[in-house]
């Protein structure tokens, strides 16, 4: 397997960069049409019968908000690997991640190999 190519990285960090600045809007976005109720934390205040399903909808936004925040240290970490120079270089074994996979999944630190599960076929 070859080293990235600078356009390569090129191309992985734009996607990064892209999918970085979706989940920032979804989040800003989400944010800003919050407004569940005031035992969720929210200010307005539902009614008695609606306060549980309102805690519920907050719970799953949470989670979903949770999911988006450590995807964006993800993003934000493989960034850091590009400009630190070692974007695109297995985290284990020290090999080129190829450009495929890592346009599948930008993020990713690990080769095909060494993320593969023990015993898989390779």
């Amino acid at each position: 397997m070859h080293k990235l190519t600078s356009s390569d990285l090129a191309e992985v960090e734009q996607l990064l960069r892209a999918q970085r600045q979706d989940i920032v809007l979804a989040l800003r976005q989400r944010l800003a049409a919050s407004g569940c109720g005031q035992e969720c934390g929210h200010g307005c205040v539902p009614a008695p019968g609606e306060a549980a399903a309102a805690c519920m909808f907050n719970d799953v936004h949470a989670t979903a908000s949770l999911h988006e925040l450590d995807t964006l240290r993800a993003i934000d970490s493989a960034l850091q690997r590009i400009e630190f120079d070692v974007g695109g270089i297995c985290a284990t074994c020290g090999a080129p991640i190829a450009i495929e996979r890592l346009r599948g999944t930008p993020t990713a630190t690990t080769c095909g190999a060494c993320a593969a599960p023990p015993g898989a076929a390779q």
